[in-house]
């Protein structure tokens, strides 16, 4: 019997979603507003601003990714024995908030990697909270469950649509530090919106197991952040924080399955098994904010009707598509479930993972077109984007459902941190695997059409002097290598 089957769950009457959804949909769109606003921005901002190589850009946002999801782990227990889930998304929230004012100011790198080390420790109290606190609002055998879920994923992705069409437009187009401002309001509008559903949720989001300990708690938590600053600053550092901290944390998540009790021993270690699986599914799909991103801005024919569309705004595409297949997801899984042929999570899985892999063949074909000379199509990446949509929809929601479903009331926090730790060695995986993707110093010319080894893997050969079409051209001078383009 599949782990889905294991967990299948007989018809109620009614199939309408509780009322606290609805605040819960609410409060993550704006904080996800936040989030995938200031990711709209910040490789752009490091490369067309601050100066930095791809190379370095990838491994920053590859490393910051990576702590976003893997402070959850820590930040889950926490709410599990200490804060309980409402105040873990209280505090989560305000720390986030600051971190996006931090980004805000002017002052270059150091308010970049210090703001981005906030939004991480914000984010490990919230982000496993409130999908615990989803979770929470169903029975262990309604079957809501799944769609609830499908339901509050579409959240999140109202929110990085607008966050992607208003924060970085702003950002790109007017002013970058304005755009960074515009994600800490996003995120104040979420913390309002949850604290005005709290009679909503489940009684026991509210409870508070060990009051005493909050204030330690939290302060010990924003003692990580002059930590965390050094290490994104530093990319050898969060290497080895990534190999010791992940591995640690991964170990301990192992322990804790298999010393739990005998009923849920088997569920837990499926849930790691699943983990390990996402991970290389994340591995792939964060390449989009990332050297997908630049192989758009440089290489990748932008106009649209005669316009031709600011880079940021390619990762609207993701979320946009996200609100159209979501509810055609949600009948799909719900039509064959009706027919008692429920589909297993490990056919999702897989399926996820197929998609990701055709959208990133079509990446590969636009680069080939892009490498002749002239830029390929923004339809090529369009089409990209809708397979890798198609496998997040059969992964991301249903392994968010499966957590809730599996977990002991007494992990439940600690087993979304784990969940969020595929999706962290994914996202250090993709940083690393971005700076393959980056064009060597002195092959690239403004809007190159070879972006990368990884999605071409040999570039065309040009004689000195000449453009990828053959043409003359004037030979750049060198300039010295330095500062932020030296790894």
């Amino acid at each position: 019997m599949s782990v889905a089957e294991a967990a299948s769950a007989p018809r109620v009457e009614s199939l309408k979603q509780p009322p606290g959804l609805a605040f819960l949909f609410a409060a993550e769109m704006w904080e996800r507003f936040s989030y995938y606003g200031m990711q709209a921005l910040i490789v752009l901002y490091m490369v067309k601003v601050l100066g930095f190589a791809d190379a370095r850009a990838s491994l920053t946002f590859g490393a910051y990714a990576a702590f976003v999801f893997l402070t959850p782990i820590v930040g889950g227990a926490l709410a599990d024995r200490v804060l309980g889930f409402r105040l873990a998304v209280i505090v989560g929230g305000v720390i986030i908030m600051i971190g996006h004012i931090v980004l805000a100011l002017p002052f270059g790198s150091a308010s970049m990697f210090s703001g981005m080390a906030f939004v991480v420790v914000g984010t490990g109290f919230f982000k496993s909270s409130v999908s615990a606190v989803v979770g929470q609002l169903y029975g262990a055998d309604d079957p809501r469950r799944d769609g609830g879920f499908t339901i509050f994923y579409m959240g999140i992705n109202v929110g990085s649509l607008l966050a992607t069409l208003i924060v970085g437009y702003v950002g790109q187009q007017i002013d970058w530090h304005l755009g960074f401002g515009l994600a800490a309001v996003g995120m104040a509008l979420g913390l309002v919106v949850f604290v005005l559903g709290t009679r909503h949720y489940a009684p026991r989001s509210r409870e508070c197991p060990r009051p005493r300990l909050v204030v330690p708690s939290v302060i010990g938590a924003l003692l990580a952040v002059p930590v965390l600053t050094y290490l994104l600053a530093v990319p050898d550092g969060a290497k080895l924080m990534m190999l010791i901290g992940g591995g640690l944390t991964y170990a301990y998540v192992v322990y804790r399955a298999f010393t739990a009790e005998p009923e849920y021993r088997r569920h837990l270690v499926a849930i790691l098994i699943y983990v390990i699986f996402a991970s290389f599914f994340w591995a792939l799909f964060k390449q989009k904010d990332g050297p997908v991103l630049l192989l758009v801005d440089r290489a990748i024919d932008r106009h649209v009707f005669g316009f031709e569309m600011p880079s940021a705004l390619f990762t609207s595409f993701n979320p946009f598509m996200i609100l159209i297949l979501a509810p055609l997801f949600a009948r799909i899984w719900g039509a064959f479930a009706a027919r008692g042929r429920a589909v297993p999570t490990e056919v999702k899985f897989f399926l996820g993972i197929l998609f990701a892999s055709g959208c990133f063949a079509l990446i590969a074909t636009a680069a080939f077109i892009s490498s002749s000379g002239t830029p390929a199509s923004l339809a090529w990446m369009a089409a990209a984007l809708f397979l890798l949509t198609c496998g997040e929809l059969s992964l991301s929601p249903v392994g968010l459902s499966m957590v809730t479903k599996l977990s002991p009331p007494s992990l439940t926090g600690l087993m979304f941190g784990a969940w969020f730790l595929s999706t962290s060695f994914g996202a250090y995986a993709a940083g690393w695997i971005g700076t393959l993707a980056t064009v060597p110093a002195g092959m690239a010319q403004p809007r190159t059409p070879v972006h990368a080894p990884l999605f071409h893997p040999r570039p065309v050969a040009r004689a000195p002097g000449r453009d990828a079409g053959g043409r003359a051209t004037q030979q750049p001078r060198p300039r010295p290598r330095g500062g932020a383009d030296r790894l």
